[in-house]
């Protein structure tokens, strides 16, 4: 069961802070750093925070900066590239605007394709980590006829919105599937984004579609899937929710 969502920031610090702390050790700092060696295509990442009534910016800022500490080790500070915006000065709020970034913290990768709604906390890190290492070594671990068919989408919008929360097992599965068909669909210049969003830090959201346990997988607004789906489960209902 996801449990009972929260909706103050007084209550959220009170009862949830926990599982967002980024509390990463320098050894474990060298240890993405090693995984980041291998990187060898451009990795621009974009975080957006504010100041005010977000318990979950701090941390977020906490990872930026770990992940900037890895990338140093790596040597990978030509490939990767980590830009923090806040949403309290205009140049944020522009930048926010234009990709369309309504809540923070976001984090964003492949100029959008992929959106972080709420900080990859808990079991969500390991998948986010993963979904750097994919995109800067161009592996994005399909099958080549659900690559294919996600080529074949072309001009579709398509927006895989994939519910979590921070201590759901089975959730960086499906997380690390959607941003795949999105890294696909990049690289085919087609128009199937993937957003990852956590539940705890928006509540609403997880209201909006009746969601009672995750991972919860909505294809353009209409909740389709609840569990973890095969790269072909997944390709079979963005088809689906195509044709009604």
């Amino acid at each position: 069961m996801l449990g009972a969502c929260v909706s103050s920031s007084e209550d959220f610090n009170d009862s949830l802070s926990w599982m967002f702390e980024i509390s990463l050790s320098q050894s474990d700092i060298a240890e993405i750093a090693k995984l980041f060696k291998g990187i060898h295509k451009p990795v621009v990442m974009y975080f957006f925070v504010r100041s005010f009534k977000c318990p979950t910016c701090k941390p977020a800022t906490d990872l930026a900066e770990a992940l900037r500490q890895a990338i140093v080790i790596a040597g990978k500070t030509d490939l990767m590239k980590i830009r923090e915006y806040s949403l309290d000065e205009n140049e944020g709020k522009a930048l926010a605007k234009f990709f369309n970034v309504s809540r923070v913290p976001t984090i964003l990768l492949l100029n959008g394709y992929i959106k972080y709604v709420g900080i990859p906390s808990g079991e969500e890190l390991n998948s986010f980590i993963e979904t750097i290492i994919r995109i800067g070594t161009e592996d994005v671990g399909l099958s080549n006829d659900v690559r294919e068919a996600i080529e074949e989408l072309g001009d579709e919008r398509i927006n895989i919105e994939v519910m979590v929360t921070p201590t759901c097992p089975y959730c960086p599965y499906a997380v690390l599937t959607a941003n795949m068909f999105a890294y696909v669909s990049y690289m085919s210049r087609g128009k199937l984004t993937s957003e990852v969003i956590e539940l705890y830090e928006n509540p609403d959201i997880a209201y909006k579609y009746s969601v009672m346990s995750v991972p919860a997988i909505a294809i353009n607004g209409k909740l389709a899937f609840i569990g973890l789906p095969s790269e072909h489960e997944l390709l079979s209902i963005i088809k689906r929710i195509l044709k009604s």
